[in-house]
């Protein structure tokens, strides 16, 4: 008996370190050398990713039979639509993507006895995503040179501009992704401030509410409105937190840090914009992608890239999903994220509460195939468990 609780021990701890080196991967990996973009970084973390999983997986018991079915047919399906498309030329790096991102699927959470070193791994990253956002909201020089050289992404000029701007993007490139894993670490230091009761996690996770607002941008104002809300539905003083909102709403909305004309732009005809309906609106980027879908409601792409030049796949995870799947497809996919998130955490609620999150940033971005989400994610869903379990443990 007591050689298998050492015995579990070990794995558990090895386990643990499996995971923080996944965070590591994924936050720390570059993306460009000499601010030049790397063309094969989309085919190498992938497969890095896959023989993290490989170790991973046989060590953990009871994979549920759901997910190594959804696994099978969601990639036998896409490459079988592929196979019959005959395209002439494959995304093989997308497909590699995907195919990690299922797998990930059979990795039972819940079977996994995180140790502290999870959670020593989280302070040491949580304050060096501080004090790197702040070096970057003030122009240190040193500093943007070396994520300009290093961490350039998704085009030449994007982390430049980002980075004179003043916006704390960190490794992710451009501010909306940058948001959303600000909200990320802002709902992760909340949690451990309400487990441990540790002061300085809610001082961390206001933090990245701030860099939120410093993002300068609509997907940074509304993740700042949900954190905020989320503080105020917390707190015990919800009198002084609503009227605190209110004001700074009313800030927000005067300054003009919102631009509502730029989020809902749908209604301006004569612009197709960055904002999140004017992507879906006639004039939108998205427009030929929902042209072809609505032409098309049958017609699955898979991993064809022949259209790649006419359709856009980029700037919605939720079109390109049924781009390459149809409607249907993508709907067998998202209720396998949704289960994946349920089964897999200790608390449903916060299950839930993951996959809205997630479900909304996708609607405008590709995030859930972008390789740093792919490492990070893991991460998250175990760290919120060993909170979860540190409820009725000694922290």
């Amino acid at each position: 008996m007591l050689q298998n609780q050492i015995q579990n021990d070990r794995r558990n701890r090895f386990i643990s370190l499996i995971f923080i080196a996944l965070l590591t991967v994924g936050l720390m990996f570059p993306t460009s050398s000499g601010s030049i973009i790397s063309e094969n970084i989309y085919k190498v973390t992938p497969v890095l990713f896959g023989l993290f999983l490989c170790v991973l997986i046989p060590m953990v018991n009871k994979i549920k039979f759901y997910f190594v079915a959804s696994f099978i047919i969601i990639n036998a399906f896409l490459w079988l639509v592929t196979f019959f498309r005959h395209p002439a030329v494959v995304d093989y790096g997308t497909s590699i993507l995907i195919a990690m991102f299922t797998l990930m699927f059979c990795i039972n959470f819940k079977k996994i006895d995180a140790k502290r070193s999870i959670f020593i791994c989280f302070n040491i990253v949580t304050v060096a995503a501080i004090a790197i956002a702040w070096a970057m909201v003030f122009k240190l020089q040193q500093v943007a040179n070396f994520f300009i050289n290093h961490y350039n992404d998704f085009y030449p000029e994007l982390v430049p501009l980002m980075l004179k701007l003043g916006k704390p993007v960190l490794v992710f490139g451009t501010h909306s992704v940058a948001a959303f894993y600000m909200f990320i670490f802002f709902y992760l230091n909340i949690k451990t401030y309400e487990t441990s009761g540790k002061k300085r996690y809610y001082v961390f996770a206001i933090n990245f509410l701030v860099f939120c607002y410093l993002m300068n941008s609509n997907t940074g104002i509304i993740f700042l409105v949900l954190g905020v809300l989320y503080l105020i539905y917390k707190s015990e003083k919800k009198l002084l937190w609503m009227i605190a909102f209110s004001l700074g709403l009313a800030y927000i909305l005067y300054s003009g840090s919102f631009n509502f004309r730029e989020f809902f732009i749908i209604f301006d005809p004569s612009k197709s914009g960055n904002g999140l309906l004017g992507r879906y609106s006639g004039h939108g980027n998205l427009q030929s992608s929902l042209n072809y879908i609505f032409d098309n409601p049958l017609s699955a792409m898979g991993y064809s890239a022949d259209f790649y030049d006419k359709l856009t796949f980029h700037d919605s995870g939720l079109i390109s999903i049924i781009l390459r799947g149809t409607l249907v497809f993508a709907i067998l996919f998202y209720c396998s994220l949704f289960l994946f998130f349920r089964i897999n955490m200790n608390n449903k609620l916060e299950g839930l509460l993951m996959f809205v999150v997630f479900f909304m940033f996708e609607i405008g971005f590709n995030n859930l195939f972008y390789f740093r989400t792919l490492f990070i994610l893991p991460f998250i869903i175990l760290y919120l468990n060993y909170l979860e379990k540190k409820k009725i443990e000694p922290f």
